[in-house]
């Protein structure tokens, strides 16, 4: 093998991550110069430890028809580069492997984004780079697979195992170790309970056009719960979108419906899943209800109009945790609108907010109108970009979220009898999801 250093050009990104940004790669290590049948994508941050054992446990596959992606989310340890390109170096005769080197940290979502962008294989398993794999997990995946007659029937199919957790420490991890503190057993498929529960693991196979059908992972989901937001928005978009089949005599079935996702279960354990003190997910295991009002706000279409204007008020009053990260979030995605409403929530509903003061009466209250302000413009410019997407119908329903609270933050000021007058209007535009009485019951109005 040989590798190459190489510059990429990614100039499609995913739908829901909002903003493009240029020079988002500094470099490229590879020694890939083939396509394979499955891309193990891998994002990393900072835990080289754990990296090692991961990358073993994909030498050992007894499936080989795979390459791995790694992307260094500009890993601020000092000396991450040079010791990944040290990995790179003593296991490049072992892998088609690609490392990817961030210009900035983007996050987790969007690193799994620019992997699957890069790569051009068929099928895509995402790996956290603390978690392993048993060396059957590939063969045994591919098996089911191979085991349909027709996949291109079925793009909704994805293939997952039950897990093992392990609590490993280094000297664990350099003899190859495995301390199992735990199982889980994934349940049987029932979509109906995907609102409620999570019900597949990060580590599931999928297909690239599945990734790309829904518009990759959502950049919004920076606190975590990438994967659950990632099915939910799978399902829905299989249960409401018509699929063209086309057959390798390229004749194509009339269209179709699939109802939702298409999981095939493994019912063995051959995903190990490393249980640490901190993670990414730490935050919502603490402030649980937070992030679920937060992952509410995001998925109008399933939850009930009452959730979603119980979770608005959540994040207002408890939200004030959240001001930092949405304050960085704003940096790295200045064209995301949900944080900049997010952020309105909490000015406007916080309890230690205050809409007046003895300098500027009004000068808060008009702060917050601009922050909504902001977040329905870029909605809508988002709209128009995507305009051909089968998927707006999802984008959409945000703006009355941003629309509705921009509204009833212009009753608080010298503009109330117009703000009146408006809402009527909105209440019309958007009669179907009958909001007049939902919103004056919950926020005691009387329009």
């Amino acid at each position: 093998m040989s590798y190459t250093y190489s510059s990429i050009d990614l100039s499609i990104f995913s739908k829901l991550e909002i903003q493009k940004v240029d020079n988002d790669i500094n470099q490229t290590l590879t020694n890939n110069n083939s396509t394979s049948e499955i891309a193990i994508v891998v994002p990393f941050y900072n835990h080289i430890d754990y990296l090692d054992f991961t990358i073993r446990s994909l030498i050992d596959q007894t499936f080989t028809d795979y390459n791995v992606i790694i992307v260094d989310d500009a890993s601020s340890d000092w000396g991450i580069k040079k010791k990944l390109k040290k990995l790179f170096y003593d296991y490049n005769n072992y892998l088609n492997l690609t490392i990817i080197f961030n210009n900035n940290n983007y996050g987790l979502p969007k690193c799994r984004n620019i992997a699957i962008e890069y790569t051009n294989s068929n099928w895509i398993l995402p790996l956290d780079a603390d978690d392993i794999l048993d060396e059957r997990f590939l063969e045994k995946a591919f098996n089911q697979i191979h085991s349909i007659k027709d996949t291109s029937q079925y793009p909704n199919i994805i293939v997952t195992s039950n897990v093992y957790r392990f609590n490993n420490d280094k000297e664990d991890d350099k003899i190859g170790y495995i301390n199992k503190v735990g199982t889980w057993k994934i349940p049987k498929w029932d979509s109906n309970k995907l609102t409620q529960n999570n019900l597949l693991h990060c580590s599931t196979m999928f297909k690239k056009s599945l990734w790309s059908a829904i518009g990759g992972y959502d950049t919004s989901l920076w606190f975590g719960w990438e994967d659950w937001d990632f099915w939910i928005r799978a399902d829905h978009y299989f249960k409401n979108n018509k699929l063209i089949i086309r057959h390798d005599n390229n004749t194509i079935n009339n269209k179709i419906m699939v109802n939702g996702l298409n999981p095939i279960i493994i019912d063995e354990y051959l995903f190990y899943y490393r249980v640490k003190k901190e993670g990414l997910h730490s935050f919502c295991k603490v402030n649980f209800k937070l992030c679920y009002s937060l992952f509410q706000t995001l998925h109008p279409y399933i939850f009930s109009i009452e959730d979603i204007l119980i979770s608005h008020k959540y994040i207002g009053r408890n939200g004030d945790v959240l001001k930092n990260s949405l304050a960085t979030q704003i940096k790295k995605y200045p064209n995301n609108p949900v944080n900049y409403f997010w952020l309105s929530l909490i000015k406007q509903y916080g309890n230690n907010n205050k809409n007046y003061n003895n300098n500027n009466p009004n000068k808060n209250i008009y702060e917050i109108k601009e922050l909504y302000t902001k977040s329905i413009n870029l909605e809508k410019s988002n709209q128009i970009n995507n305009r051909n997407n089968q998927y707006d119908i999802i984008n959409n329903s945000l703006m009355w979220q941003f629309e509705l609270h921009r509204l009833l933050n212009e009753l608080e000021t010298i503009h109330y009898i117009q703000a009146k007058k408006d809402l009527l209007l909105f209440f019309k535009r958007y009669n179907s999801l009958n909001l007049n009485n939902k919103i004056n019951r919950l926020y005691h109005l009387n329009i």
